[in-house]
């Protein structure tokens, strides 16, 4: 059942608008099921989502990262289409996005039908939100079940990035439940925080490395496979994980949330 929540719409200067859909409030098992049984996805635990937040329908495109950026986007010869996804591009790069969005909107909320008495943060989803929105309610292995046949209906994987030019754009697959666009496979995409052990904690660490200091290495939490990944690494509860300043993979993008504060 797709889902039914508000859908807030900001339009970017030249670019198709960024869209993005309510994740409402909720608890779900974060992890993998007793059929994954991969060590980095356990142990399986309940998470508490306290507030509803909105999360992009789809990656940030490389027309939205060069509207908002001044035309700062990266551009590999297969990534020529304004509505691939913005890849080859830090961590970094993708939480000053986030602030710039948020200089922008800041005090509008209302002009997008936001509640205008409340603020809201924009930022990179943590790992717990997006497994949360990816899931959709879900509790299998992928949102649309248990058999992996399926995946090639929402996701583009399995291929070398090479076979593609330009690399398929967004929007190309079916969504999850809940709306949202490529979730598995295209790019991989950063999460907010740290890459963490839930066995030591079930809260994820969250540090902001300097953006001068590239001798320091923060593994940063990838989420969702990407368009050369094997479909098991396609998986609601898979992860991986790259330094923060690393721009060496044209297979990592990422998308936003807004979240009251």
């Amino acid at each position: 059942m797709q889902n039914k929540h508000i859908t807030v719409s900001i339009p970017l200067h030249g670019s198709m608008p960024l869209t993005l859909i309510q994740c409402p409030s909720g608890s779900f098992q974060m992890g993998g099921g007793a059929l994954e049984k991969v060590p980095g996805e356990n142990p399986q635990h309940e998470v508490r989502i306290e507030r509803d937040f909105w999360m992009g329908q789809t990656l940030i495109t490389r027309s939205q990262f060069s509207s908002l950026m001044g035309g700062a986007d990266r551009v590999r010869v297969n990534e020529n289409s304004p509505d691939c996804p913005a890849a080859q591009h830090t961590w970094l790069d993708a939480v000053e996005f986030c602030e710039k969005l948020y200089a922008q909107l800041h005090g509008r909320w209302s002009e997008f039908g936001l509640n205008s008495d409340l603020n809201y943060h924009i930022t990179l989803p943590t790992e717990q939100q997006w497994e949360y929105a990816c899931r959709a309610g879900t509790t299998t292995k992928w949102f649309f079940g248990d058999d992996h046949s399926e995946l090639v209906n929402y996701a583009w994987y399995g291929r070398n990035v090479s076979d593609f030019s330009p690399i398929p754009e967004v929007m190309q697959k079916l969504p999850n439940p809940w709306g949202l666009y490529d979730l598995y496979g295209l790019v991989h995409e950063w999460c907010m925080n740290d890459i963490y052990n839930y066995r030591d904690t079930i809260k994820p660490p969250i540090s902001y490395p300097s953006k001068t200091d590239y001798s320091s290495h923060v593994s940063k939490a990838l989420r969702g496979g990407a368009v050369d990944s094997h479909f098991w690494h396609c998986r609601s509860a898979s992860r991986s994980t790259l330094s923060h300043w690393n721009t060496e993979s044209d297979s990592t993008g990422f998308r936003v949330v807004l979240i009251p504060e």
